[in-house]
């Protein structure tokens, strides 16, 4: 979803392109009074890498409790665990169990 959400976002900037000898920094009609270089590295994707990868974190010191506790196998092996799933659901969660 953010991926294509950022996708659009990149896709409807303008290009920007300069050609000053003097500097490497241009002006671009599109975006007034803010100095933009001339190319990044790696294109405008480079600036976006480090903020959308997501960091490894599991287990921490109570996250396996939990899913034992909560997740979807715990929910499915009992009754009244596949009611709750059911109505979450019904309700339109996006998230079912753990």
């Amino acid at each position: 979803m953010f991926g294509k959400l950022a996708l659009n976002i990149f896709q409807a900037l303008p290009k920007i392109t300069c050609n000053l000898p003097a500097r490497n920094l241009c002006m671009s009609s599109n975006t007034p009074n803010a100095l933009l270089p001339a190319q990044t590295p790696g294109g405008l994707w480079s600036l976006t890498f480090f903020r959308t990868r997501m960091r490894y974190h599991f287990p921490r010191p109570n996250e396996v409790r939990r899913i034992k506790r909560h997740g979807w196998q715990a929910r499915m092996s009992t009754p009244s665990g596949r009611k709750i799933l059911m109505r979450r659901i019904l309700k339109g969660k996006f998230v079912l169990s753990h």
